[in-house]
């Protein structure tokens, strides 16, 4: 029988780098293509102001240039902004993981289920709002990644497990796929 992967109810982004990062190597390998292949005076055609420009060895180096400067120029930026992307995702699951090794682990009690301002295929993304009493007294609210659809039925009595760091409240991470119950999306 196959093994069904549960499905994650966290909204998950980092296929965006990914698009970016191939849209940028096709811009750059078209700009590159462009600066090998043979052009002959009766394909090239170059105009500055409305001026066709003759063909000779300077008029091609520019022309040249000015297309590898469009296309490398474009797919330079989707490429850096495909590595920072990959850098904050990178960074992201690497704090998840020291909150798991290292982070005081808590149970926190789900309050609150909103909509936040993020659509994404034309549905609003939402997120929880949980509350763990510290044996202090206080209350610490804790608000989770962005999430598909509603998990709190599938929460064991409502709570979440929360990871976070006791010298700094504002470093946490909310658990939603490792507190539910296995479910598996049909």
């Amino acid at each position: 029988m196959n093994q069904i992967k549960p499905k994650s109810f966290v909204y998950r982004f980092s296929w965006v780098a990914i698009l970016l990062a191939a849209l940028s190597l096709i811009f750059i390998g078209v700009a590159v293509i462009m600066q090998v292949i043979p052009i002959d005076s009766d394909h090239f055609n170059l105009s500055v102001n409305g001026v066709r420009q003759t063909y000779n060895s300077e008029n091609l180096r520019t022309f040249r240039l000015i297309f590898l400067a469009a296309f490398g120029g474009i797919g330079g930026v989707l490429l850096l902004v495909s590595v920072i992307l990959f850098a904050r995702s990178s960074r992201k699951s690497r704090r998840i993981e020291n909150l798991r090794a290292t982070g005081k682990k808590v149970l926190a009690e789900v309050v609150d289920y909103n909509f936040s301002g993020v659509t994404v295929n034309n549905r609003r993304a939402t997120y929880l709002i949980c509350s763990y009493q510290a044996k202090s007294g206080e209350h610490l609210n804790f608000k989770s990644p962005l999430l598909r659809r509603d998990p709190t039925p599938y929460l064991p009595k409502g709570e979440v497990i929360v990871y976070y760091d006791k010298n700094n409240l504002k470093n946490y991470f909310v658990d939603i796929d490792g507190s539910m119950e296995k479910v598996v999306e049909l």
